[in-house]
């Protein structure tokens, strides 16, 4: 949620966004779709905590757990907010 929120969110390229809401700086300013942007901020990370925890329990009996957390923040930076910056309209995404 510390840098998450501005890779995925934040203005950049079609692929990555940039550190503009790093630490949630700024995201009080702009409404996303009528609602305060740190609120969306929450909700949207209730999806990447969910896919996760599918992660978590698919592994869980058939797999060490020690590796699991390198694993999730990676999935979570790599994956995640890639796939949420790129398929997310311009229109959607918080201006500065």
């Amino acid at each position: 949620m510390l840098f998450g929120y501005s890779l995925a969110y934040g203005p950049g390229d079609a692929y990555i966004g940039d550190a503009t809401y790093f630490g949630h700086k700024g995201v009080m300013e702009e409404p996303v779709y009528a609602i305060p942007a740190m609120l969306y901020s929450v909700f949207q990370s209730i999806f990447a905590c969910a896919t996760m925890a599918i992660v978590m329990g698919g592994c869980a009996e058939r797999a060490r757990l020690t590796p699991l957390p390198v694993f999730m923040f990676l999935w979570a930076t790599i994956v995640y907010c890639v796939s949420t910056q790129s398929t997310q309209p311009q229109a959607a995404r918080p201006t500065t």
